[in-house]
C-alpha cells in the first residue's frame, strides 16, 4: 500500500475527530476516513447516513456523491475521484483575469442552486444549537430542502468528464440551512482577500460570520485547545495568511536571503559562478521557514481551511527560491533587480509567477511525445503465411452492409478468409445483398440460419470452420487499411494475448473521444482519416491489458479456445456478456485481454436488437456475469479509474482536429503578464465564438518549460513540454491554418524559434498574422531604450545597435543570452515579416517605427488597429481649495520603462523644493520610493477606478513612459473618464493625446516641463 496524504483531525472535539487517508492499493486510489477515537464512531455513522440523505436531495442528474466503497466498524473508505476540482478551476481561471474567475464562482453558485432540493422554508426550531441564536436575513432567501451540506466548498466539488462529483460530505444537517451561507463559507474557503465583501453586504457578512464562529467554536473544536484559543485571536482581524507573513521570524529569514544574494552578487561579480553556493544558501532558507511555520499551520487547521495549505505565505515564499534553484536562468532577473535595489520589486514578481506557474502545473500532465507517436511500420505488421478468418454474424442491418463491405474490399490486404452467418434475418434484402457481395470472395464461407439462433451460437457455428487465429465483426463497422495486421499483431507476435480490440466511437472501454460513452464518429470524419491519426501512435507504450474485449470488432486467440471452450450458449444465448464471460476464463488461465492504441474501427452502433431487448438483455445478462466472475465489476472500475488512455485520448483529439477541415489556429505567447496577454485571452475568445480549434503555445519562463492549451467546443486539455525538442516532435503531427505570433519576449533560443515557426507556416502553407505589442521584432530590447535609459530613435546603422548591446544592462538582458547578433536578430525577424499575411500595429507610431527599421517591409500588409477598450464612466472629482495640493496621478505597474525614474526624481524634486505637490500612484511600482510626497494605493480592481480617482482627490494624471509605447490602456482610460492628462512626446500615447481636449503633450526635458504644466496649472 502507498500512502500520499494523512491528516488528522486532532483539532476538534473528541465526537469529531478522524484521520483522513489517501492511499494507493493495486493501483487503484481510495479514501479512507478513520475514526480516531471511540467517541467519533457516531460522526463516521453520520456520515453513512448524510450519503443517503444527500443522495435524496441530488436533483441534477449529473452530480454524483464520492461512493462509500468498503466500511469497518471504525472506517469509511471512498472511491477516489480524478479530475478537475472547482477550486483549481478558479485559480486557472484567477491567472487569466478576475471576470473568468468570478464566472466559476457564479457557476458554482448556479450549480449548487440547480442540484440540491431547495425551497422558502423558514428557520429551522433547532439552528441555534449548532448556528447560533442568529436570525436569517431575508425571508425571500432560499433553503436547502430536508438536509443541508454545508462543506460544498469549491475543492470538495471535481468534475470528471461529464460527471461532477461531491467528495465530502461530513458536514450535513437536517434541516434548511440558507444556500448563500454555504456559498459564504465556499467563497471564504477561496482564501482571496476583498472577495468576500464583492459577494455579501455589510449584514450578510456579519450574519455569516457569526453563523461560522458558532459553528467552529461552539459546536466543532476542542473547547480546550490551541486551536480554539488562536482562532478567537485571529476572527475578524487577520486571515492565518497574513498572519505567517507578517512572522518576524519569516520576515529576518527572508531579509537574511536577499542579503546572502547580495553578498553572492558582489563576490560573483555580476555573474552565476557561485550558484551551487546561492542554491545551498536557498536550501538552508527553505528548511528555516519550513521550521518556523509548523504552528501557524496549525491555526490554518484550525480555521479548516482545507486542502488550501499549499497556498499559504510560507509555500508561497517557499516557491519563488525554489524556482529559481530549478531554473538558473532566473538568476539573470535575481542579479538585475537587486542591482538596481529593487528587492522588493524581485521578490513580488517572482513570487506571483512562480505561484501562477505552480497552479497550471495542477492538474496539467508533462509529456514526451516520443512515448506516444512512432512512424507506422510496414515490415513489422505482417501476417506471413496465415489467412485470418473474418466472422462476421448477420442480423438485419441492410442498411450498413454496404459500407461494410466497401471498407473491407478497399482496406483488408492481409491474407484472409471471411465467414458470414445470415441468422435468419427477416428483411428480405439482406440474403441477396449478402450473396451478390460475396461473389468478390471466392474462398468466403457462408451459413444460411433457417431459424435464428442468436448471436453467440452463430458465432460459436462460424468459429467451427476456423483452423487459426480469427476476428469477429460486426456489420456496423467500417474497418480503415491495415486493420487486419494492427489488430492481430499481439496474438500473432506475443504470449498469451486472448483477444484485442481497436479503439473505436462506441465500444465503452474503448470509447474515443469520451471515454464509457457512445460517441458519434469525431467531428464526423471518415475512419480512413481517424486512423490515419491513431496510426501513429507509439503502440509498445500503450497496449493495455483490459478486464474484457469488446466484440463489435475483437481478435481472439484460437489456441486458447482449444483450453477453455468459446463463448457459453446456454447462459449468454442471444449475446450481450459472452466476451467479457469468455475473456474472463481467459485471465483466469493466465492470459490477457490488450487494447491496441493504434486502430481505429468505425462502429456504428445499430441493427440487432430493439432498444427494450438491448435493455432487457444486458440487465439479464449482467447479473449472470457478475455470479461467474464477483471480481468483473470492480475489475471494471479499477480499470476506468486507471484510465491508462486519457492523456493518449487527448492528444487523439488534439491531432484528429487538426486534420479535419479546418485545421488549428495556433497562438504563441509569453506567460509574463500584461495586454499581451489580455489581447490573446480576447482573441481566443472570439475564435471560440466562431468554433474555431485553438493551439495556444506558452513559453514560461518561471518554470522553463513549454504549456500548450488546446481549446475546442467541450474539448480543453493542456500539457507541459519541457524542450523545444519535444515541442517540435508534437507539432510534427499537426496541421495548421493560421499562425499568430503573439509575444515571444522571454523565450528561450528566439532565432531557433523565428526558424521553426517559419518551417511551420511554409510545411503548412498556413497564414501568419504578426501583431506589434512591443519591438522585440526590432531588437531584444524590446522597449527601445538605450544603455541611459532613453528611446534610441532607431539608428539608421545596425552598427550602433550592435554597440548598444554590448553595453546596454537593461531588463531585456535577464531573458537574452549575452552575445547578441543584430545582424542576424533582423534577418530573422525580417524573414517572418515579410513572410507574414498581415502585421498588426496598435497605433500609427509603433508602424512608423516599425518602417524606421525594416524600410523595404510592404506597408501594405501592416493594418493600424487599436486595441477595444471597455468603456468607464466619466469621474468628477470634487473642488479642493486653491491652497491644496496638485495631486498627480499615475497609473498602472510602473517599472523603469514605464517611468519609475521619472517618478522618482519628480519626487525628489518636489521635496527638494517644498513643492505644493502629491502625486499618487494606483498600481504598482518597482522603485521603493518613501516620502510623504508619494503614495501608492497597490492592485485594483478596474471598476474601482473611478472611486480610487475621486477618494484620492486627483488633479491631472501623468504617463510617465519613457519608451514609445505601441497602445495604453492607461491613457485610453483616463480619456473614458474625461481627465486631464500629461504624456510625454513619446509613441502611441502622444499620438492619441494630441487630439484630446483635457491633454497635453510633454517635449523634453520631460521632468523639467513637466513641473513646469504644474506650476501653469497652479498659478492659473
Amino acid at each position: 500500500m502507498k500512502v500520499y496524504y494523512v491528516k488528522n483531525s486532532s483539532a476538534r472535539a473528541k465526537e469529531f475527530q478522524l484521520t483522513t487517508t489517501v492511499y494507493e492499493e493495486n493501483g487503484q486510489k481510495y479514501v479512507k476516513k478513520e475514526a480516531s477515537c471511540q467517541e467519533s464512531i457516531a460522526h463516521l455513522e453520520q456520515m453513512k447516513k448524510n450519503y443517503a440523505l444527500l443522495s435524496k436531495s441530488i436533483i441534477n442528474p449529473k452530480v454524483k456523491l464520492a461512493q462509500i466503497i468498503q466500511e469497518t466498524p471504525t472506517t469509511l473508505t471512498f472511491e477516489f475521484i480524478d479530475g478537475v476540482s472547482l477550486e483549481s478551476k478558479f485559480y486557472q481561471s484567477l491567472e487569466t483575469s478576475p471576470t473568468q474567475a468570478y464566472r466559476v464562482i457564479d457557476e458554482y453558485k448556479e450549480l449548487v442552486a440547480s442540484s440540491f432540493s431547495n425551497s422558502s422554508t423558514p428557520l429551522h426550531s433547532d439552528q441555534h444549537k449548532i448556528f447560533g441564536d442568529n436570525r436569517p436575513l431575508s425571508n425571500s432567501d432560499l433553503y436547502f430542502e430536508g438536509c443541508s451540506n454545508i462543506d460544498l466548498i469549491f475543492s470538495n466539488i471535481i468534475y470528471s468528464g461529464e460527471t461532477i462529483y461531491i467528495i465530502d460530505y461530513e458536514w450535513v444537517f437536517e434541516m434548511p440551512l440558507m444556500l448563500e451561507y454555504v456559498y459564504f463559507r465556499a467563497i471564504s474557503s477561496l482564501n482571496q482577500k476583498g472577495l468576500v465583501e464583492k459577494y455579501f453586504n455589510p449584514t450578510e457578512l456579519k450574519e455569516f460570520r457569526a453563523k461560522e464562529d458558532a459553528f467552529l467554536l461552539g459546536y466543532v473544536l476542542n473547547r480546550d485547545s490551541f486551536y480554539q484559543i488562536q482562532h478567537y485571536y485571529l476572527k475578524d482581524k487577520i486571515d492565518p495568511t497574513q498572519t505567517i507573513t507578517e512572522q518576524k521570524a519569516t520576515i529576518q529569514a527572508q531579509e537574511e536571503t536577499i542579503q546572502k544574494l547580495e553578498e553572492l552578487l558582489a563576490l560573483s561579480g555580476e555573474t552565476v559562478e557561485n550558484k551551487e553556493q546561492l542554491i545551498q544558501e536557498q536550501h538552508t532558507h527553505i528548511q528555516t521557514l519550513s521550521n518556523q511555520i509548523e504552528e501557524l499551520q496549525a491555526i490554518a487547521q484550525s480555521l479548516r481551511i482545507k486542502n488550501r495549505l499549499k497556498r499559504l505565505a510560507p509555500q508561497k515564499l517557499l516557491s519563488p527560491l525554489r524556482a529559481v534553484q530549478k531554473n538558473p536562468a532566473l538568476l539573470k532577473k535575481v542579479f538585475y533587480y537587486l542591482k538596481r535595489g529593487e528587492i522588493g520589486y524581485l521578490w513580488s514578481k517572482t513570487k506571483e509567477k512562480t505561484e501562477q506557474s505552480t497552479l497550471s502545473s495542477t492538474n496539467t500532465p508533462s509529456i514526451q511525445p516520443q512515448e506516444y507517436f512512432k512512424a507506422y511500420d510496414n515490415n513489422k505488421y505482417t501476417i506471413e503465411n496465415r489467412i485470418i478468418d473474418i466472422i462476421i454474424p448477420v442480423y438485419n442491418g441492410y442498411e450498413f452492409l454496404e459500407p461494410l463491405f466497401d471498407s473491407l474490399e478497399k482496406n483488408t490486404s492481409a491474407p484472409h478468409r471471411l465467414i458470414v452467418v445470415n441468422d435468419c434475418s427477416p428483411d428480405e434484402r439482406v440474403k441477396p445483398l449478402l450473396l451478390k457481395r460475396l461473389e468478390k470472395h471466392p474462398t468466403a464461407i457462408f451459413v444460411d440460419h433457417a431459424v435464428n439462433l442468436g448471436f453467440v451460437k452463430s458465432v460459436n457455428e462460424a468459429y467451427t470452420y476456423t483452423k487459426d487465429h480469427f476476428l469477429i465483426l460486426n456489420t456496423d463497422t467500417e474497418v480503415p487499411e491495415l486493420w487486419v495486421e494492427r489488430l492481430m499483431y499481439p496474438i500473432l507476435q506475443m504470449e498469451n494475448i486472448a483477444t484485442t480490440t481497436p479503439f473505436t466511437n462506441s465500444g465503452q472501454i474503448a470509447s474515443f473521444p469520451n471515454f464509457i460513452a457512445d460517441n458519434n464518429i469525431f467531428e464526423g470524419m471518415s475512419v480512413d482519416a481517424l486512423d490515419a491519426v491513431f496510426k501513429e501512435v507509439n503502440p509498445d507504450k500503450f497496449y493495455s491489458k483490459v478486464p474484457t474485449g469488446v466484440g463489435f470488432c475483437m481478435g481472439v486467440n484460437y489456441n486458447l479456445i482449444q483450453e477453455i471452450g468459446f463463448f457459453v450458449e446456454e447462459e449468454f444465448g442471444r449475446g450481450y456478456g459472452e466476451e467479457n464471460d469468455w475473456c474472463q476464463r481467459a485471465i483466469i488461465h493466465g492470459y490477457e485481454n490488450l487494447m491496441v492504441p493504434n486502430l481505429f474501427v468505425y462502429h456504428k452502433h445499430g441493427g440487432s436488437f430493439s432498444a427494450e431487448d438491448k435493455k432487457r438483455l444486458m440487465q439479464e445478462n449482467a447479473i449472470k456475469l457478475l455470479h461467474k466472475h464477483p471480481n468483473y465489476d470492480k475489475d471494471i472500475q479499477t480499470y476506468v479509474g486507471k484510465d491508462p488512455h486519457k492523456i493518449l485520448r487527448q492528444l487523439m483529439v488534439v491531432v484528429a482536429s487538426s486534420h479535419d477541415k479546418e485545421p488549428l489556429h495556433l497562438i504563441i505567447d509569453q506567460a509574463l503578464g500584461g495586454g499581451a496577454n489580455h489581447y490573446t485571452t480576447a482573441r481566443k475568445e472570439e475564435y471560440r465564438e466562431q468554433n474555431k480549434k485553438i493551439l495556444h503555445l506558452v513559453y514560461d519562463y518561471y518554470a522553463s518549460n513549454y504549456r500548450v492549451y488546446f481549446e475546442y467546443k467541450e474539448y480543453n486539455y493542456s500539457f507541459i513540454l519541457q524542450t523545444l525538442k519535444s515541442l517540435k516532435e508534437l507539432f510534427v503531427h499537426l496541421k495548421f491554418g493560421e499562425i499568430f505570433i503573439n509575444n515571444i519576449v522571454s523565450f528561450e533560443q528566439p532565432s531557433q524559434i523565428l526558424q521553426w515557426i517559419e518551417e511551420l507556416t511554409d510545411t503548412n502553407q498556413a497564414s501568419l498574422i504578426v501583431p506589434i505589442h512591443d519591438y522585440y521584432a526590432l531588437c531584444p530590447n524590446y522597449t527601445l531604450l538605450d544603455p541611459k535609459g532613453v528611446f534610441c530613435e532607431v539608428p539608421h546603422g545596425l552598427q550602433e545597435c550592435q554597440n548598444c548591446m554590448k553595453t546596454n544592462d537593461l531588463e531585456w538582458r535577464t531573458f537574452v543570452s549575452d552575445g547578441v547578433d543584430m545582424r542576424q536578430w533582423r534577418g530573422d525577424w525580417e524573414n517572418i515579416l515579410t513572410l507574414a499575411d498581415k502585421i498588426i500595429c496598435f497605433s500609427s507610431s509603433s508602424k512608423e517605427i516599425l518602417l524606421r527599421a525594416y524600410k523595404t517591409l510592404d506597408s501594405s500588409k501592416i493594418e493600424i488597429t487599436p486595441h477595444q477598450v471597455a468603456p468607464l464612466p466619466p469621474v468628477t472629482v470634487a473642488k479642493k481649495p486653491k491652497d491644496a495640493p496638485i495631486t498627480i496621478g499615475i497609473l498602472g505597474a510602473i517599472n523603469q520603462a514605464k517611468g519609475a525614474n521619472i517618478i522618482e526624481a519628480l519626487v525628489d524634486s518636489i521635496e527638494k523644493d517644498a513643492l505644493n505637490i502629491k502625486i499618487v500612484l494606483i498600481g504598482e511600482i518597482s522603485k521603493n520610493i518613501s516620502s510623504d510626497a508619494f503614495r501608492v494605493t497597490g492592485r485594483y480592481q478596474r471598476d474601482q477606478l473611478p472611486t480610487i480617482i475621486q477618494k484620492e482627490a486627483i488633479d491631472i494624471f501623468l504617463i510617465p513612459s519613457v519608451c514609445p509605447e505601441t497602445f495604453s490602456y492607461t491613457t485610453s482610460e483616463i480619456m473614458m473618464m474625461e481627465l486631464p492628462l500629461m504624456v510625454f512626446d513619446l509613441g502611441a500615447p502622444a499620438s492619441r493625446v494630441k487630439e484630446y481636449s483635457k491633454g497635453v503633450v510633454i517635449s523634453k526635458d520631460y521632468l523639467q516641463n513637466t513641473l513646469a504644466h504644474i506650476a501653469s496649472l497652479q498659478n492659473s
